[in-house]
């Protein structure tokens, strides 16, 4: 065996441009084979690393006539829900968001999550240092203490073993540190920074705002089974005894394990096949390579076999050159690996990790280096079967008098070229496939500016910001803050028009003077506050009466634009403007105009929406957009110095051109919005004293402000 190695190894020596082709191509595809390998195997086989995963459940809202199963929870009903179940043995809520991290030169958002009594022990998971919060809700609504995640830990402490007692300032409030989790504990996906969640009085009687989430963990002798019975019973009992805020709702109760599959699953399939189809390709030129290679080399192997050597040992000798050329390929493949592997992360979009499980883990550890180097062993054996079976049928007397007569040159016949022609037509449709593949990708982009949306998204720049409650108390204060910034954005150079959204979820309280409340199943728009350059500066299309003005913004009489499909839908041939609607206890609104609806990508079904001015009920999360007149990147800057110039302690996040927005979601996550809803609903803003708003909500995703300001 020793000198058939030695032997191999000189064979390829003597063609060195052919052998580093080859390593080349089964580098580059074990690379990608790789590296999409480990993702793939944290998912599948540590997709969370919590003990007992079978009885952690999620648990949540549904409205099956509306065909909702994954919905938030109210404050009261969850309150219901602990008092009663017999079937968990920890049942907590929580609400993810972003906060904005101040005290240093430039402040930045990061994902924080307020988590109730019992959270961290639904998981099983201790603290790397300090505590969690208590199980059994001591901590007031007053308390200002966090548990910070390791990755914080480690970036903005520098991994600091004093860090328990020290301070993080959060949304303009100062919290005390009582605790790191470890690196493993990761829920809800990407948190940051924990703190305690403590209902206020008036959250506790609530029953409209579905803005929470809830996770448990089940008792030993109960099943999934039981404990979604238990549940959809006791919310069929506070249907009964609240029948105006309760009516068509139930529970739904589901393992967190499932809850994410349906989206990972996706993920890993199109990865793995993408990655597979990659290998096959640079093996499939590889096999080509060998086969050519031993062509050229048919005369000695004729010698060799004259010679006495067996079949078995021509085989074995063709077959290590391939496994040399593969594990050449594998080696280098690990190296680039291991050296980009930052850089791998970075190209992964940021929301992918919010709803991958386990990606966050990419790493090369010995289950990736085993898998790659068993996979890279099999495709040197596959590559040199084509070699193996074209040359060793030839073995007899009339062959190698043939081949002994033809000297160096190639042999011919239609016969003799079937297997290269075979590889030749694999080689070919799967590179079609790949082409195909890359095509769908690259073109997304193009097909972003042909997509019917309901609106513009080419030459529109997008931001977040999200003031503290702290700075701006009133809402006048709110209010007049983006009043500011949007005179402020409307005077940078090439921006045409700017404008603000501010999203409150789908109204649950739907009601149109003179006529009797909708059903569950009719659909509720969702309430949008915004200004009154809104339309212009996405290009949306009034169909009847007008859009907003600016005396609508700041008059007394408030006046509501409804989308197409909620015109069509409650006025089907009529006219409804002039007509008035309220949500939950708002003031009744004036229809003033009909627009054309925003249609979601993937369905490609029209969104019902309702938009009315921000300054009724300024929320403390909004989305910016910028309608401008060249590359919206060249803007970006003059955001965050206009943005900074007004309030120095308020960053810019998530800024991008809205086909950059479109194009990461149908390329990146290729789901529907659910599918990233469920680990990351309810409101973005911070902190929470004022509760009542305008327009009370209910929507998957939840509202961005709604009970929480």
């Amino acid at each position: 065996m020793l000198l058939d190695l030695v032997y191999a190894y000189r064979v390829l020596k003597k063609r060195p441009i052919a052998t580093a082709v080859a390593i080349l191509a089964l580098a580059l595809a074990s690379e990608q084979t790789s590296d999409r390998s480990s993702p793939r195997m944290r998912s599948f086989f540590t997709r969370f690393p919590y003990p007992n995963l079978d009885r952690i459940m999620t648990v949540w809202g549904a409205l099956p006539k509306a065909e909702l199963n994954r919905a938030g929870v109210t404050a009261a009903d969850f309150d219901d829900w602990k008092r009663q179940s017999r079937s968990f043995a920890e049942l907590a809520a929580y609400a993810a968001g972003t906060v904005n991290l101040t005290g240093g030169d430039r402040p930045e958002p990061v994902q924080a999550a307020r988590v109730g009594a019992g959270f961290f022990q639904v998981f099983g998971i201790k603290p790397s240092m300090g505590r969690v919060f208590s199980d059994g809700g001591e901590e007031s609504a007053d308390s200002k203490i966090a548990v910070l995640s390791n990755g914080v830990w480690r970036t903005k402490f520098a991994a600091a073993q004093d860090v328990i007692g020290k301070t993080i300032p959060l949304g303009g409030e100062i919290y005390s540190i009582v605790g790191v989790m470890p690196e493993n504990f990761d829920y809800p996906l990407e948190t940051e920074v924990w703190v305690p969640l403590v209902f206020a009085r008036a959250e506790k009687a609530d029953r409209t705002y579905h803005n929470f989430l809830a996770v448990g963990r089940l008792k030993l002798d109960v099943s999934a089974v039981q404990a979604d019975a238990e549940l959809r019973a006791t919310a069929s009992l506070l249907e009964q005894q609240y029948p105006k805020t309760n009516a068509g709702w139930s529970a739904a109760v589901e393992p967190l394990r499932q809850t994410t599959e349906s989206v990972t699953n996706r993920f890993i399939e199109v990865l793995s096949v993408a990655s597979l189809c990659l290998l096959l390709l640079a093996g499939a030129n590889v096999a080509n390579l060998q086969l050519a290679q031993a062509m050229n080399r048919r005369k000695t192997i004729v010698i060799e076999a004259s010679l006495g050597a067996s079949r078995f040992r021509i085989a074995r000798s063709l077959c290590l050159q391939s496994l040399l050329l593969s594990l050449a390929g594998c080696a280098a493949a690990l190296i680039a690996v291991y050296w980009m592997k930052d850089w791998n992360r970075t190209q992964i979009p940021a929301r992918i990790y919010q709803i991958i499980p386990g990606l966050w883990q990419l790493r090369i550890d010995s289950t990736v280096i085993l898998a790659t180097l068993g996979l890279s062993l099999f495709t040197g054996v596959l590559c040199s079967l084509p070699a193996i079976t074209h040359l060793l049928g030839r073995r007899s007397a009339p062959a190698l008098n043939e081949a002994l007569q033809q000297g160096s040159r190639s042999v011919a016949g239609d016969s003799r070229h079937r297997m290269r022609d075979l590889l030749v037509i694999g080689e070919v449709a799967m590179a079609l496939l790949l082409l195909v593949g890359a095509g769908v990708m690259v073109n997304t982009f193009e097909n972003i500016a042909r997509l019917n949306l309901g609106f513009n998204p080419s030459k529109l720049l997008t931001a977040r910001i999200s003031p503290t409650q702290r700075a701006y108390p009133e809402d006048a204060q709110a209010s007049g803050f983006y009043d500011r910034l949007l005179a402020s954005l409307s005077t940078i150079p090439g921006v045409q028009s700017a404008s603000l959204e501010m999203a409150q979820g789908t109204a649950s309280d739907f009601k149109i003077e003179g006529r009797p409340d909708p059903v569950a199943s009719e659909p509720k728009p969702d309430i949008r506050t915004v200004d009154s350059r809104y339309f212009e500066t996405m290009q949306m299309p009034i169909i009847a009466g007008r859009t907003l003005e600016e005396q609508d913004t700041s008059g007394l009489t408030p006046v509501i634009v409804i989308s197409r499909s909620i015109a069509e839908h409650y006025w089907p041939g009529a006219d409804p403007v002039g007509h008035r609607v309220r949500f939950g206890i708002s003031p009744w609104l004036i229809i003033v105009g009909v627009c054309g609806d925003t249609i979601q990508w993937f369905t490609n079904r029209p969104e019902p929406a309702a938009y009315t001015s921000y300054r009724k009920k300024p929320m403390l999360n909004a989305q910016l957009l910028l309608r401008t007149a060249g590359d919206p990147a060249l803007a970006e800057k003059a955001v965050v110095a206009k943005v900074r110039a007004l309030d120095p302690t308020e960053p810019v996040f998530e800024m991008k051109s809205m086909e950059q927005f479109y194009f990461e979601e149908r390329s990146g996550v290729q789901g529907p919005p659910e599918s990233w809803r469920i680990m990351r609903q309810s409101p973005s803003s911070w902190p929470s004293p004022a509760f009542m708003p305008s327009f009370p909500t209910s929507s998957v995703n939840g509202p961005e402000r709604s009970a929480y300001e």
